[in-house]
């Protein structure tokens, strides 16, 4: 019981900072990834806000290819580039904490932390260098992992954990000093496990 008490004070947080910055941020979307030991929460989270509840499934090991764990912040950019990460326990939302996935919010938003342009242009994300046209068009996203234990392998060879790491702090356009990046084997000893 307690923890379905802290788990819904969560989402309330999460729902009051989506509703403060969506009048300047008209593009920003939350996305809560529920963990799979947790799926009989799912209906209850989706009941509580206005974002997607997404359930993780043996499919889509979110959390894995992620490497996040319970409370974990992760925000990319408008091309789906990692900005920045928040872990626990300072991607805490509720009262009486550093508002520091807000900073982080606003920085990505305003600022350029992964680049100006995205890599390959898409249909949804066009090339755009005119800024303010820009910024009315992003797809700011936060993936928020809070329901579970995270990642159930801990294995050092070269698994999608190190992939994912390698993809998004060895591209040329990485942002390779952000905590999740800092976090991670350098580039050479992931080349080396995954064979790149």
């Amino acid at each position: 019981m307690c923890h379905s008490i802290v788990v819904f004070s969560v989402l309330r947080s999460l729902e009051a900072l989506l509703q403060r910055l969506r009048p300047n941020m008209t593009e920003l979307q939350f996305l809560v990834v529920n963990d799979r030991k947790s799926a009989h929460l799912r209906d209850h989270l989706d009941q509580r806000v206005s974002f997607a509840v997404h359930q993780e499934t043996e499919e889509e090991p979110v959390w894995t290819t992620m490497d996040g764990g319970k409370d974990d912040v992760f925000i990319f950019d408008r091309c789906g580039r990692l900005a920045y990460y928040v872990p626990f326990p300072i991607s805490l939302l509720l009262p009486g904490h550093l508002p520091v996935v807000e900073d982080s919010l606003r920085r990505a938003y305003d600022g350029e932390p992964c680049g100006l342009t995205c890599e390959e242009p898409t249909e949804r994300n066009p090339r755009n260098t005119n800024t303010s046209a820009r910024r009315n068009s992003l797809g700011w996203r936060l993936l928020h992992m809070f329901v579970g234990g995270g990642q159930d392998d801990q294995s050092q060879e070269c698994d999608e954990r190190k992939q994912t790491q390698m993809r998004v702090c060895c591209h040329p356009n990485s942002r390779t000093q952000s905590p999740y990046c800092q976090q991670a084997p350098s580039c050479e000893e992931l080349g080396a496990a995954c064979g790149s």
